[in-house]
């Protein structure tokens, strides 16, 4: 159903209304201020492109403008919500609320598709089910559905409901996407931004494009600053969303902008039919000796995939490519591994093998905790 709220007469839309200061995964957080306006366009846009069956659970923190317009557009639509006590109540809750659709950031993704391969694995059937999910994708691509009869023991586990989650706040690999739609759930990845109330576009519940996070929702303007507007540069973005600027701070403000479009600081393309490509994080671009980009991103989607790594963080150090690598230590000790540094060294040499020489890793640093992050779980990566 799509419903309409505009901001009440007796209310100036241009008020600010609501005042977030983003993650700062790179720098000093700043007052992200948002008009009623802002929210309203935001939460009305996604009510004509998404459909949210069922009731849901809410994992995230609410101080986060993603979960807080989350809310708000399920009030809108007229959805039961649960509001989780704590992540460590959430695997219980799932099963106790059965929710149809969750809002979620990649790393919950990960954690329950680890969740369940580890359980084949210790049941002896880690290959049957990799043989089963290639089967069930085969299935549906050929219009026979029967992901959810194959893998009910798999969602059982996530209540039973589960079949739509919103995933958005960071990158998030095709694989874990991929493997869900074999289970039956069907991930909608997006791309939002604070600044933007938040969300720019996301996937659709029929109308997907796989490595993409979907097309712009209705009233946003999206291009990038090549001259074409699509060809791989920063994206800048324009339209009601958009903020109204930095609370107290006109000069963060004046530099965020170019004109009226914002600019987004994310780098990226846009396909002839509309669908956004996110390739890495402005801020984040190595640029080497030779000339060429790299973007850590890229590099670190493909090392954390590594059973020995939980985390990594890619980086420039004496102009060298390096990882800094949070280990997976139960991994390495089930597997009898001692010497941590020596394995994921062989490992990488071989992840190197299939990048482009400019690309390879050639300096790794182990460290011993898990990395600071934001509220959204986002590594910070200075």
């Amino acid at each position: 159903m799509i419903w309409d709220a505009p901001v009440p007469d007796d209310t100036d839309k241009d008020e600010i209304c609501l005042i977030i200061y983003t993650s700062g995964t790179t720098g000093i957080a700043k007052g992200v201020a948002l008009t009623q306006d802002n929210l309203c366009s935001d939460i009305n846009s996604l009510t004509k492109v998404a459909y949210f069956p069922g009731h849901n659970l809410f994992v995230l923190p609410l101080n986060h403008v993603y979960a807080f317009t989350g809310v708000l557009l399920f009030m809108l639509e007229g959805v039961t919500s649960y509001i989780s006590a704590g992540l460590k109540r959430v695997s219980q809750e799932m099963k106790e609320y059965a929710p149809h659709a969750m809002l979620m950031v990649p790393l919950f993704l990960e954690t329950m598709y680890g969740k369940v391969m580890d359980s084949a694995k210790k049941q002896g059937i880690e290959k049957k089910l990799q043989l089963l999910m290639k089967v069930s994708l085969r299935l549906y691509a050929m219009g026979i559905d029967v992901r959810r009869k194959l893998f009910k023991r798999v969602l059982d586990e996530f209540g039973g409901n589960l079949s739509t989650v919103i995933c958005g706040g960071a990158a998030i690999d095709q694989e874990y996407i991929t493997a869900f739609r074999a289970f039956g759930i069907h991930i909608m990845n997006g791309y939002g931004i604070t600044e933007c109330s938040p969300v720019i576009s996301g996937n659709r519940n029929c109308h997907w494009r796989d490595g993409s996070v979907g097309q712009p929702i209705p009233g946003c303007e999206i291009k990038t600053d090549a001259p074409d507007g699509r060809s791989e540069g920063e994206f800048y973005v324009r339209g009601r969303m958009v903020m109204k600027g930095y609370y107290n701070n006109e000069a963060a403000t004046r530099e965020a902008f170019d004109g009226d479009w914002y600019k987004t600081g994310d780098i990226g393309y846009i396909d002839a039919d509309g669908f956004i490509f996110i390739t890495g994080r402005k801020k984040n671009i190595i640029i080497l000796s030779n000339g060429k980009n790299l973007y850590p991103e890229e590099i670190e989607q493909q090392l954390v995939k590594l059973p020995a790594i939980c985390e990594v963080v890619v980086y420039e150090d004496g102009r060298q490519v390096a990882a800094e690598i949070f280990p997976d230590t139960d991994w390495l000790a089930e597997n009898s591994i001692g010497d941590a540094q020596a394995h994921l060294e062989a490992a990488i040499a071989q992840c190197n093998k299939q990048l482009p020489p400019y690309k390879n890793v050639t300096k790794i640093k182990l460290r011993d905790t898990a990395f600071p992050k934001t509220s959204t779980q986002k590594i910070k990566r200075y």
